[in-house]
Order: C-alpha cells, then sequence, then structure tokens
C-alpha cells in the first residue's frame, strides 16, 4: 500500500492533483483498488491512470450514499475490472431490486453491459455472490466458526 487515510475530511478534501501527482508510481501497480469514499474526480483520475497503464482496478463503493454517487462512473464505462458491493450498494448502482439470486444475476449482469468484469457481491451471514462476465456466477457461501 502506497497511501492510506483514516480522517474523512482529509478524504473530503482530495484534490486531483493528489492522484495525479502520484501517476508514475500507480502507474507501476499490479492492481489499484479504489475506494468509493474518494471525491468522484479523484476516482476518474485514478481510473484513467488504470486505463492509460493497462492496470485492473477494483472499485469498492463503501455504503448506499457512496454508491450513489458512483453512478456517473459507472456510465462513462471507465475500466472498473472488479466492483465489490454488498446487496444493498448492488441495488443502489443498478436500479434493480436484488432479494434473490435471480435478481443479483440481472443486476450483475447489468454491470458486465458496462464493461465491469467481476461482481463480487457481500451477502452478510449467506456469504458472497460472485458473477464474472466470462466465467458465470457462483455462490461463495460463509464459513462459521466459534470463537
Amino acid at each position: 500500500m502506497l497511501i492510506s487515510v483514516s480522517d474523512m475530511r482529509l478524504i473530503d478534501a482530495m484534490k486531483v492533483t493528489d492522484i495525479t501527482q502520484h501517476k508514475d508510481k500507480l502507474a507501476t501497480a499490479d492492481l489499484l483498488v479504489g475506494d468509493g469514499n474518494l471525491p468522484l474526480p479523484c476516482l476518474k483520475a485514478l481510473l484513467q491512470i488504470a486505463r492509460r497503464a493497462s492496470i485492473p482496478l477494483v472499485l469498492e463503493p463503501v455504503s448506499v450514499p457512496k454508491a450513489r454517487r458512483l453512478r456517473p462512473l459507472l456510465q462513462e464505462e471507465l475500466p472498473i475490472t472488479a466492483l465489490t458491493p454488498n446487496r444493498d450498494e448492488l441495488a443502489e448502482l443498478t436500479g434493480v431490486t436484488v432479494k434473490n439470486e435471480r435478481e443479483l444475476t440481472r443486476a450483475a449482469q447489468r454491470l458486465h453491459e458496462r464493461g465491469i468484469k467481476h461482481v463480487l457481491v457481500g451477502l452478510g451471514a449467506e456469504g458472497c455472490f460472485l458473477s464474472s462476465a466470462e466465467e458465470g456466477q457462483h455462490f461463495i457461501p460463509a464459513r462459521r466458526k466459534s470463537l
């Protein structure tokens, strides 16, 4: 990890130049991860660096309100390799109610149509749902452990 910040006021104050000044170093990464807390212009700058350097980018929506903010980025068909929403964030991103496997598949398909190759949906105690544009869908059950 090159950069990490936990004070949200600092995140909110970020400017595009805070990302682009590190573009040469970022362009050498094997993988970039975008956090939905970042301001949209900063996320867009990160996505553009990923596109130019052909680096896969994973986007974590963080919350339903932040997912709502991310919808314009999904319309632009920027190079998001994988998206990691929970069920509620997925519904917000796609406009699809997500209560069963059929709806999970339909919502993930909408994201695949926008160029997102992989969608990993957190389902809480149920585990997660992985949808890959080229490899289909899989449920991954949660493992229960006694503490």
